[in-house]
């Protein structure tokens, strides 16, 4: 295992990315907001896809999926994305539709459909109340919720200038308890918390 977690490491994200410059404009500015995000996203994926014991194809596509998977917001305006107050519903439809876009910008490649699955399943919810499709639980692959539950964790403790407040780790950790089976996959909650030595009685 530790073996194989040294296979994967940012060098590899950021190959990935570069393997793909004839489709992906690396060169747009936009590109800014999402990077660190990405890749500490695509750290942790990567690492809770090694727990569970996944085939390597499957951790190379999550590796992928979760560096690329806030891509369409390249297509988003700029007052949506850095814009310091919160959301109007005209802009959050806007920011929504991001995962539509993204998948639709990379649609063409092949080889990555699990990629492409995370990009564009990443903000469904296990109970159904997430998008874009609504799917339930059993209908969003193992790979999906693995990044939706860093891509979450990652987002609920950075800074966005939409938001109003900027969580705590011990803060983060227990909105992901609490949204168990709602929002998160509960066993995949706690291979997260697990992994990255989260100690739930400090919560």
């Amino acid at each position: 295992m530790k073996g194989c977690d040294r296979m994967y490491n940012i060098n590899n994200v950021i190959a990935a990315r570069n393997d793909l410059r004839d489709y992906i404009d690396l060169n747009n500015r936009k590109l800014d907001h999402v990077n660190d995000h990405s890749l500490r996203v695509s750290e942790m994926a990567v690492k809770m896809a090694i727990a569970i014991n996944l085939p390597s194809e499957d951790i190379t596509q999550i590796l992928i999926g979760s560096y690329l998977h806030d891509i369409g917001k390249i297509f988003l305006d700029k007052e949506i994305l850095d814009g310091n107050l919160p959301l109007t519903p005209i802009q959050r439809a806007e920011m929504e539709n991001h995962t539509i876009l993204g998948y639709e910008y990379l649609k063409d490649i092949t080889g990555l459909d699990k990629a492409k699955e995370i990009i564009l399943m990443h903000h469904e919810k296990i109970d159904g109340s997430g998008y874009p499709k609504g799917l339930l639980g059993y209908e969003i692959p193992t790979h999906v919720k693995i990044v939706s539950i860093c891509d979450s964790y990652d987002a609920m403790t950075s800074y966005r200038a939409y938001k109003k407040c900027t969580l705590s780790h011990a803060e983060a950790i227990k909105e992901l308890l609490e949204n168990k089976n709602t929002q998160f996959d509960s066993d995949l909650v706690d291979i997260f918390i697990k992994e990255f030595h989260f100690n739930n009685s400090n919560i």
